[in-house]
């Protein structure tokens, strides 16, 4: 093997080798990956992978321990928010998005009223949100706000909190009501976010505001688009033109390269007292720097400004680099300063790209018929669809197949025209030449419009059929053995049963993966989808259903596509059957989607919001079913037992139908789950009413549960005693939206759970929670956080 590609090699097993150890990839495959991968390898180079693999396992099994034992502190003491006064250091380039400034920042001093807080507080980094104040990278500032626990839609296929904690990602968030700069910063990064502020200022002072988004977005890194157009570019696979990446610094170096050959011819005493090494990196390399700085020194941005740094050294020590073993040292670089650089999906989808470019990027174009400029757009669009693929399936997002056409017009346009005359224009309203910035500006903000158009065009039939929703594999193992059986496949033709060994063993990881989800087991997994409801109910033996799918109210955010459709990828099936409990927007919003994206083979519904003409959304939703070909039952032919898998589904309410005089959430579905000697009762909205009839028509024995998913949220007008004592839980599960405004869960309903001695479980306040059962009892954990319930090898 050419040694480029052992090294090549040798850097993604660094990188990508610890993951699987720690991540949902079964513990048996990825050794296997790990021993194929080593092989590939020459023999001399063997000793040193192993070395390199445990050592970066090491380091993670240390990161991970020391984190553990800070945030877990911290987490139980700031679960919910307490109003406090901090001292702050600003660590991270504030970006401007919502109508506020959002920065990173470490813990100098802490002090909360009436709550002591832990050691472990000093030092550690929060995030901090706050429209009051313009702060630097650098400055000392005092908050006074809401301190607590980060916050946000999490669902079980984003990469695991506990390893972002452990590459030191904020875990604590701070709201700040009032924010004042004690000292200011004069270092360079301070100097820089000025700038940064400067060209925000300018950007929406002199540009229309759609315009400005992505121009902010472009030259600063802030994104701050509309939810339609974040979501076109997601969709049509061209968010890369708008994200800091390597070809962004790469034109960047290349500009700075080309005024440096004009200076040059202008001043050839300079080239003749400077080294030409010098004269050909240092520029570039300054440049890029600056560039990187200007933008936040994003995850994509470090791994570029690596490998460029290791072109220099190539260069400088009178080497001919190749992309092979520049991405091969830079690979290295970032593995051994952060083991765990792969969690972060920009690095992730930079380094699938660029190495499937220097991989097999010639190949593909030489493939392609027709002019060679189009064969070598065409090709290079391919081979970074294909390098990117892997970390897509990882993260279980879309593959975009469109985005292979779409990237022919919209990389030449963001690239090529938008960027160069961006930053231009942005270096000359930095000098105050307004009138030459403004012209820039216009050109930059016109092609990037144009590249908007594209990503509209794209996104359409993406959505539709040329999406390819792959299931999640093996985590970050699918990118490691993907890109380095393209090594093998490159650079050793010879042994190609090493590639088959190693898909092989991709495919095993995912059988056993497979297998170790729900065979025996029953699990229910209550989504964070906010102010709402939805909970994924696998059955012992295979079946999936989904119980409602959340929807905020008044809000842009899609938790269906948000949180919903990527849990059901993650669980790799789509759901036999989905029921909305009742036609209330935050348990049926989310649905729209899943019927788009999964459509299930049944959809339960009282009916009563179609007996009663409910229009919009829901009645949206009951269309594109029967479009579908969904089959929609309602609760004259469900009442009863239903056998799924090896449990037993029991409809309770409404039976034999709903009620006309109440209203939707006392005809909510009641659904009884029960699997051996162990039960779990769903009961939607379900308010008082309801409940006294199930006690009154049901009796106790027919609502025994050891789990119970409250009603309504937690509500006062639910869980009364008589209830909880007929339905005697060990375990009450509470869906609600942080901080939400209804007050969810009221207290009175938590005196009550306590006074019967019930553990109360809150999505507002720990996230994702799940249950399991192997039908002689109950396992019940935080999936967000601790991750104490097991997912293949978690």
């Amino acid at each position: 093997m050419p040694q480029p590609y052992a090294g090549l090699l040798l850097g993604l097993l660094a990188l990508g080798g610890p993951l699987p150890f720690v991540a949902s990839i079964p513990l048996g495959a990825a050794a296997l990956a790990a021993f194929v991968l080593v092989l590939a390898l020459p023999r001399a180079v063997r000793p040193v992978a192993l070395v390199l693999v445990a050592l970066q396992v090491a380091r993670v099994g240390h990161a991970l321990s020391s984190s553990d034992r800070a945030t877990d502190s911290l987490r139980a003491a700031l679960l919910d928010r307490r109003a406090c006064s901090l001292e702050l250091r600003v660590a991270g380039a504030p970006t401007w998005r919502a109508e506020a400034f959002h920065f990173e920042a470490s813990i100098v001093a802490a002090r909360c009223a009436d709550l002591a807080l832990p050691a472990a507080i000093v030092g550690s980094h929060v995030t901090v949100s706050s429209a009051e104040s313009v702060v630097h990278r650098g400055d000392r500032v005092f908050a006074d706000g809401e301190l607590g626990a980060a916050r946000g839609l999490a669902a079980p296929w984003e990469p695991s909190p506990r390893l972002r904690a452990a590459r030191g990602d904020p875990i604590l968030h701070v709201r700040a009501d009032t924010l004042t700069v004690a000292e200011e910063s004069r270092g360079p990064l301070a100097a820089v976010d000025r700038a940064r502020h400067r060209l925000r200022t300018f950007f929406d002072a002199h540009l229309t505001e759609p315009a400005a988004r992505l121009l902010r977005a472009l030259v600063l890194a802030e994104v701050d688009l509309e939810v339609e157009v974040s979501r076109d570019f997601k969709r049509s696979g061209l968010s890369h033109v708008l994200a800091v990446s390597g070809m962004h610094l790469a034109l960047v170096a290349a500009g700075a390269l080309v005024v440096v050959t004009w200076l040059l011819r202008r001043c050839p005493s300079l080239a003749a007292r400077v080294p030409s090494q010098v004269l050909a990196t240092v520029p570039a390399a300054l440049s890029a720097t600056a560039y990187a700085a200007l933008t936040g020194f994003g995850g994509s941005s470090v791994r570029a400004l690596a490998m460029l740094a290791t072109h220099a050294a190539f260069v400088l020590a009178g080497r001919r680099p190749s992309g092979a073993s520049s991405l091969a040292a830079s690979s290295l670089a970032v593995a051994l300063v952060d083991p765990l650089a792969m969690v972060d999906l920009s690095t992730s989808l930079s380094i699938g790209a660029t190495a499937a470019l220097v991989l097999f990027g010639n190949r593909v174009s030489s493939a392609i018929p027709g002019p060679r400029v189009v064969a070598t757009a065409i090709g290079a669009s391919l081979a970074a669809t294909l390098g990117t693929a892997p970390v897509l399936t990882a993260f279980a997002l879309p593959i975009p197949l469109a985005g292979i056409v779409a990237n022919l017009v919209a990389v030449p346009l963001g690239e090529f025209v938008a960027l160069p005359f961006a930053l231009a224009g942005s270096l000359f309203a930095l000098v105050e030449l307004q009138s030459l910035a403004v012209f820039f500006l216009a050109i930059a903000c016109a092609a990037l419009m144009l590249v908007a158009r594209v990503a509209s065009l794209g996104a359409l039939p993406t959505s539709l059929v040329c999406a390819l929703p792959l299931p999640s594999p093996l985590t970050s193992g699918a990118l490691v053995v993907t890109l380095a059986s393209a090594v093998a496949l490159r650079a050793w033709n010879a042994r190609r049963a090493m590639i088959v060994a190693a898909i092989l063993a991709c495919m095993v990881g995912e059988a056993i993966t497979r297998r170790a989800q729900g065979t025996d087991t029953l699990r229910l997994t209550h989504l964070d989808v906010g102010q709402g409801d939805s909970t994924v109910v696998e059955f012992p033996g295979g079946p999936l259903w989904l119980i409602d799918g959340g929807g905020l109210i008044a809000s842009p955010v899609d938790v269906g596509e948000r949180t919903v459709v990527p849990a059901l990828v993650n669980a790799r099936r789509v759901p036999d059957v989905v029921v909305v409990s009742h036609p209330h927007p935050d348990h049926y919003g989310g649905l729209l989607a899943v019927l788009r994206d999964a459509p299930p083979r049944e959809l339960w519904d009282t009916g009563q919001g179609e007996h009663e003409g409910y229009q919009g959304a829901y009645a949206e939703l009951l269309a594109r079913a029967r479009a579908r070909g969904v089959r929609v039952r309602r609760p004259d032919e469900l009442c009863g037992s239903h056998t799924v898998g090896r449990a037993v589904v029991q409809v309770l309410a409404p039976c034999p139908g709903p009620s006309g005089d109440r209203g939707p959430n006392d005809n909510s579905f009641v659904l009884r789950v029960v699997f051996g000697g162990n039960a779990a009762l769903l009961t939607g909205d379900a308010e008082h009413e309801l409940e006294e009839e199930l006690v009154r028509r049901v009796g106790a024995h027919g609502l025994r549960a050891d789990v119970l998913k409250v009603a309504h949220h937690g509500s006062r007008t639910s869980t009364t005693p008589r209830f909880l004592e007929a339905v005697g839980p060990r375990l009450a599960l509470v869906s609600a939206g942080h901080r939400n405004r209804f007050g969810h869960p009221h207290p009175r309903t938590l005196a009550t759970l306590a006074a019967a001695d019930v553990e109360v479980r809150r999505t507002d306040l720990l996230g994702t929670q799940r249950e399991e059962s192997g039908g002689d009892g109950w396992r019940w954990g935080t999936l967000a956080f601790s991750e104490r319930i097991a997912r293949g090898a978690w």
